[in-house]
């Protein structure tokens, strides 16, 4: 017992020690020095965020609409634009610090995630390499800190609730929403829906939890509808395609559109090694 209070009592001190450093640098060093943790890319969203609070839509510009972002940290974001009278270099240091706030929270996440799982000095172990290699680099200005967050929380819920095995319909809904938000995070997390939907068919086939499975299925991607649909329903009415901007550029440069024959392009042995990676 004491062992374990000990490996948790270093646990907190490392994660305290991490965040309270780390915002200590985000307050007081220069900006020239902050800005280069964050990426030009952040920026973008900054503008957006900063042009969505003043009542000018979602543009970068002030000329044209876009939605050419991870959605859900920019929708975050709006509310500090709105609230916080601050220039861009103090918004950078309020949004990094929010960051540092969310990594944090998802190591202590982790933490109790792997003292479920395995014991204290692995959750020790797990916690010090989160600490060391991931709560710095996820902040970062773009959506990393709330990924990864959003992504320890569905994993301990999962692991708490006994996903698939132990896990009623009503708890498979709530995580079919975490993984809805998790996918708004960062929309090319939507392949952990289809890891998701292939871990429930397979087991289908068991001998008596057929009907079970699909029903948790169907209870799991309830939840994750409820949350995506909504977002590619309004993509599809304002910009006439559910990808957003950037996913269309990427796919189909120069000219934005969405071909469904894109999807067969890696190959039959690419296709099969993304089959087996969502496995």
């Amino acid at each position: 017992m004491d062992g374990n209070r000990s490996c948790e009592t270093v646990f907190y001190a490392m994660i305290a020690l991490a965040c309270a450093s780390l915002a200590l640098f985000l307050l007081a060093a220069p900006m020239e020095r902050v800005l280069t943790i964050v990426p030009d890319d952040a920026s973008y969203y900054f503008e957006i965020a900063d042009n969505a609070a003043s009542g000018e839509g979602f543009t970068f510009d002030r000329l044209g609409e876009t939605n050419g972002y991870q959605p859900l940290w920019l929708y975050l974001l709006v509310p500090f634009y709105r609230i916080v009278p601050a220039g861009p270099g103090t918004m950078v240091r309020v949004i990094t610090i929010f960051q540092v706030l969310l990594s944090g929270a998802a190591g202590l996440f982790l933490h109790g995630l792997l003292r479920r799982a395995s014991s204290a000095c692995a959750a020790l172990a797990g916690g010090s390499l989160f600490a060391a290699f991931v709560i710095a680099p996820a902040v970062n200005g773009m959506e990393s800190a709330l990924l990864v967050l959003l992504l320890v929380v569905l994993a301990g819920r999962a692991v708490r609730s006994g996903f698939p095995d132990r896990c009623g319909a009503g708890e498979a809904f709530r995580l079919g929403l975490l993984l809805g938000l998790a996918v708004l995070a960062r929309l090319d997390t939507a392949f952990l829906c289809v890891s998701t939907g292939l871990l429930l068919l397979a087991g289908a086939a068991a001998g008596g939890a057929g009907r079970r499975r699909i029903a948790l299925l169907a209870a799991t991607a309830l939840g994750a509808s409820l949350i995506i649909l909504p977002y590619l329903s309004y993509n599809a009415i304002r910009f006439g395609s559910p990808m957003p901007i950037s996913g269309l550029l990427k796919s189909s440069f120069p000219v934005p559109a969405f071909d469904p024959a894109m999807l067969l392009e890696p190959g039959p042995i690419g296709l099969l090694s993304l089959l087996l990676g969502a496995i």
